[in-house]
């Protein structure tokens, strides 16, 4: 647990100075040369052993083999070379290589033998110096030897004990600390994590050791830092250095006197210095008094100042009241006849307005609504008469106008019956026109019963709408007029159509 929260918080650390950026800039080459102290500690399971099993040995010590004890100090000298590469991130690399020696001797006070740790190590080393280069932390990443001899003879006879050589690796950070400003002396310290033999197997395999150290280092080849002058400041940008400006935080863009204090000016440009100037601000362009405030205008034109202007902004040209609005529109009146376009029936058409908007020809074209009869009968309604007076008029007043009245009944009932019941009402129409003086010639009376529906025969709304009379303008031709002999209409026998009308009544339904 406690190597796993070691390697975590190296880890972190080095993250950590990673992530601090910085400018790239230039390095020189430079040698750090020195030495240091600490202390050890030893994995009770590593792979560090002397003796060779034996009888005699076993005896006195199972296993017959001579482990150090767990506990140490080391003394090593270490150089290293800084690395002449623009920094990234401000990261400082080099390469390093230290020798360290531990005496100790073996772990059990039984056995009385001197024993040396010799260890060498060749290391990454990723510094990022901070507090203007004096201290820099660092962490490092490496591998080496470890090696384990003694000059006493083994217990078991016979010269002696050897030694034990082992690979390792090599985990750590610390900091180096510039002990004077701009001299190469400083002092460091590391902690390190060193796994023993970690290609090894069995018990001997991947054990740890710890070491704390604490050094100097001098450094050959280091510039010295020039330390150059900082230049007067002039923190409002005004033209007058902070010592002698006596106006600091002048706003940008204003001019000023000797002192650093802003002149007497005009911010909004209208001709009144703002000491004076009782309304800062002023639009561009406006007139104003003497006390810089502008003076009544009508900005949009419209004859009403803006002052009374309820509707500033009217586009030129605009009618408008006496609170500056735009006067409404007149109603639209696309053909210019005179008939307003909601009233014209031929609104792209001049007529007059007696035709409703339309010419004669087209006045005449359509269904007339209005046009109604006794239900299943062709007998008119009083409400038909006007509509029908009107129309006798056009035609009187255009004597050339020839036009056809078509019938048309819903799909209820009987097709022949339907047929005949609107035969019957377009000859009931032509009658109510002959009777106005219309030469019957002029009119041609035909029903189509339900063969030309206007709408879908789906509801009874539609199904109304298509019971219905319309008119069609036919081509002028000259006809010769037959006399009509009393009231019949031309063409048409005495009471045929009412009659058919009554069958039609009693077999088509409401039509």
């Amino acid at each position: 647990m406690r190597t796993r929260k070691l390697v975590c918080l190296g880890l972190l650390f080095g993250v950590a100075l990673a992530a601090r950026s910085a400018s790239a800039q230039d390095e020189k080459w430079s040698v750090d040369v020195g030495g240091f102290i600490g202390a050890v500690q030893q994995d009770q399971k590593g792979p560090h052993e002397l003796g060779k099993s034996s009888p005699d040995r076993e005896a006195t010590f199972p296993g017959g083999r001579v482990q150090p004890k767990q506990f140490g100090f080391l003394l090593g000298l270490r150089a290293g070379v800084n690395l002449p590469v623009a920094r990234v991130w401000k990261i400082v690399p080099s390469l390093e290589i230290e020798a360290s020696l531990s005496p100790t001797a073996a772990k059990l006070p039984a056995v009385n033998q001197n024993m040396n740790y010799w260890w060498g190590f060749a290391n990454v080393n990723l510094g990022v110096p901070i507090l203007e280069d004096r201290l820099t932390p660092f962490v490092l990443l490496g591998g080496g030897l470890i090696r384990l001899t003694s000059d006493e003879p083994t217990v078991g006879g016979g010269g002696a004990n050897g030694g034990d050589t082992s690979t390792a690796l090599d985990f750590g950070f610390g900091a180096k600390y510039q002990l004077l400003k701009d001299t190469p002396l400083s002092a460091r310290v590391d902690l390190r994590y060193i796994i023993d033999d970690p290609h090894g197997s069995g018990s001997k395999h991947g054990t740890d050791d710890f070491h704390a150290q604490l050094g100097v280092a001098y450094a050959f080849g280091k510039k010295k830092v020039e330390v150059i002058p900082e230049a007067p400041k002039d923190t409002d940008g005004d033209g007058v250095t902070d010592d002698k400006d006596k106006c600091p935080n002048t706003p940008k863009g204003d001019k000023v006197d000797a002192s650093g204090c802003s002149l007497p000016k005009d911010s909004d440009g209208d001709g009144v210095m703002d000491d004076k100037d009782q309304c800062p601000g002023t639009p561009p362009g406006d007139k104003v008094d003497e006390k810089g405030c502008s003076l009544p205008k009508d900005s949009d034109g419209d004859g009403v100042m803006d002052d009374k202007d309820q509707c500033p902004g009217t586009p030129p040209g605009t009618k408008v009241d006496e609170k500056g609005c735009p006067l409404p529109p007149p109603p639209p009146d696309r053909d210019g006849d005179g008939v307003l376009d909601a009233n014209d029936k031929c609104p792209d058409q001049p007529g007059p307005a007696e035709y409703d908007g339309c010419p004669p020809d087209k006045y005449l074209e359509g269904t007339f609504e209005g046009i109604t009869f006794k239900s299943g009968k062709a007998i008119l309604l009083p409400e038909a008469y006007p509509i029908l007076d009107k129309i006798a008029k056009v035609m009187k007043e255009n004597p050339q106008v020839r036009v056809e009245v078509s019938g048309h009944t819903d799909n209820k009932g009987k097709k022949n019956r339907n047929l005949a019941l609107s035969k019957a009402r377009a000859n009931a129409v032509k009658k109510y026109l002959v009777k106005k003086k219309i030469k019957g010639t002029r009119i041609v009376a035909i029903g189509f019963g339900p063969d030309k529906p206007k709408f879908p025969n789906d509801t009874d709304e539609n199904r109304t709408k298509n019971r219905r009379i319309d008119f069609k303008v036919l081509p002028a031709k000259p006809v010769k007029e037959k006399k009509v002999k009393g009231k019949k209409g031309a063409g048409d026998k005495k009471g045929a159509g009412d009659k058919k009308a009554k069958k039609g009544a009693k077999a088509g339904g409401a039509n």
